[in-house]
């Protein structure tokens, strides 16, 4: 059962402090916490990387990567939450680069170093830190070293000007004239592209962007587990079968990893849903189907780029979450047995299918199909063979340009076993299945 942490935050600056939020209402996520990722888009944001080679506008839930560059246009603000905990607030046209990300799923760096080219960010360090994991940031005319959790602020306005804020914790400013240590309510101001100035005052007033995130954080729910989250806002939690679920406040026609798209990054095919609520529920825990429910959502406490079992061919791609899955799966044999008797005119009512060459598409909603839409009338009820999986590395945006190649791909990856979702292993999914070749599937 997770707990919930609400925070109630406001603009306290009578009493001479800005909350965004508390630091002590921050405790270190999980261990595999995941890809860093977008918890809000005011405005136009833009990213690009190795896996997005042409920037692309983004919005909430979009992950970030090692290697991703944002840009903002000068009236929009962002914020995000970053692998290691941190969180970030974007404005005043920032330009930022994410050279290295700690915590991220598929690397293994001990700190996170970004480099902030122009514009304004706000960084929260949620947690104490050790030696060696300092958060570095990059400025055009000198390094700062973020080394305890805090609260901070930096803004670039020019190659040979910078300020840095610390309203909570510690950092180090260093120029080619030498290093300068900051301390809380400290504020720093360097001039000159080369051996530049630095002059260190008493912090004053808080900037636009302080209080949007301030005001912006007051709807927000905080967990121990996953960080920021909106369960409470768009949904309610209720007993099922005595064990704690959340169910979203939907559409009747709602189906998990439904509304959104997917992104490819180098641990798999991250769904990136267009529900606000949509990071913490497709990534962690299991969804299934509960009669008189409908679709819930247990927890857990492993991330995965999705759960869910794939099914692959040059010509369609379907997916279904793995809860439902391994609650209605009758043995593992090529064949699927629906445990509910096909109440819902198909056994497959719940799997969603797409054409594999709009998988590099983000309006991928247009062009979903029913399992009995992609039968067709006057098949003879199976699908054309392919690969069935819960691996999707190696799936880049070159791969999909090439919908036969995805199948060989898929077919020769390694087999990789996730952890437990959580201590109630014998009820949670376990993404442990090798990809499967399969001479057609779904005999109705």
């Amino acid at each position: 059962m997770i707990k919930s942490i609400s925070l109630k935050l406001s603009l306290a600056l009578a009493a001479g402090a800005l909350l965004w939020p508390a630091v002590s209402a921050f405790a270190r996520p999980l261990s595999g916490q995941g890809y860093g990722y977008l918890l809000v888009a005011d405005g136009r944001v833009e990213l690009s990387g190795s896996y997005c080679p042409d920037p692309e506008e983004v919005g909430a839930n979009q992950p970030l990567l090692t290697g991703d560059h944002l840009v903002l246009d000068p009236a929009s603000r962002a914020e995000a939450q970053l692998p290691d905990g941190s969180l970030l607030a974007l404005g005043g046209g920032a330009d930022l680069e994410l050279l290295r990300l700690a915590g991220s799923p598929d690397q293994d760096f001990p700190d996170t170093r970004l480099r902030l080219r122009s514009g304004e960010l706000l960084v929260l360090v949620p947690q104490a830190l050790e030696e060696g994991e300092a958060t570095r940031i990059d400025l055009p005319n000198a390094r700062l070293y973020l080394e305890n959790k805090g609260s901070y602020s930096i803004r670039v306005a020019a190659r040979d000007w910078a300020e840095v804020v610390v309203r909570e914790g510690t950092a180090t400013l260093e120029t080619e004239r030498g290093a300068q240590r900051l301390r809380a309510d400290e504020h720093a101001i360097v001039e000159g592209e080369r051996w530049p100035h630095l002059a260190v005052e008493n912090a004053s007033g808080y900037s636009q962007l302080e209080r949007w995130a301030a005001n912006l954080n007051n709807d927000y729910d905080y967990d121990e587990n996953y960080g920021h989250a909106s369960l409470e806002s768009y949904g309610s939690w209720v007993e099922v079968g005595h064990r704690r679920a959340w169910r979203p406040r939907v559409g009747p026609n709602f189906r998990p990893y439904s509304d959104g798209h997917w992104y490819s990054t180098p641990d798999g095919l991250v769904w990136v849903a267009n529900e606000p609520w949509g990071w913490v529920p497709y990534h962690y825990g299991s969804w299934d189907f509960v009669t008189g429910y409908g679709w819930v959502w247990y927890p857990g406490h492993s991330w995965a780029p999705a759960w869910v079992t794939w099914y692959w061919t040059p010509s369609y791609v379907g997916w279904c979450p793995q809860g439902y899955l391994d609650h209605y799966q009758r043995g593992w044999d090529g064949r699927w047995a629906d445990g509910r008797g096909g109440e819902h005119g198909s056994r497959f009512a719940e799997w969603t299918f797409l054409p594999t060459e709009r998988l590099r598409h983000r309006d991928q909603a247009r062009y979903t199909r029913s399992a009995r839409e992609v039968l067709g009338e006057g098949s003879d009820g199976r699908l054309e063979g392919g690969v069935i999986t819960t691996d999707t590395r190696g799936i880049t945006p070159q791969v999909l340009e090439k919908p036969t190649e995805v199948v060989r791909v898929l077919a020769t990856r390694p087999e990789r076993i996730r952890p437990s979702q959580d201590e109630t292993a014998a009820r949670e999914p376990r993404l442990e299945r090798k990809p499967q070749r399969v001479d057609g599937m779904f005999k109705t």
